[in-house]
């Protein structure tokens, strides 16, 4: 329980659409990240040639991509806290 009060602050106001892309706007531009908005934009753009390119999944390659700063939107003080309760 204390792991999911530590998120709330950032995330627990959301309502998922099921839209990965549309989320992490939503979440990153609420929390005062637009550099890591655009960040990760470009990122899943470069992911998705890579994933043509090679063949892979391209809707896992570009979930992870756009998921792969989300943890930005947290104080440093409270990702370690998360991790140390995750036993990380």
């Amino acid at each position: 329980m204390q792991t999911i009060r530590r998120l709330c602050p950032y995330i627990c106001w959301i309502e998922p659409t099921g839209d990965v892309e549309a989320d992490v706007r939503v979440i990153l531009a609420a929390n005062g990240k637009p550099a890591t908005l655009q960040h990760v934009l470009k990122v899943a753009e470069t992911a998705m040639r890579m994933a043509q390119r090679w063949g892979l999944e391209e809707g896992c390659v570009s979930q992870a991509a756009l998921l792969h700063d989300v943890s930005a939107i947290m104080r440093p003080s409270d990702m370690l806290l998360y991790a140390q309760e995750q036993n990380w």
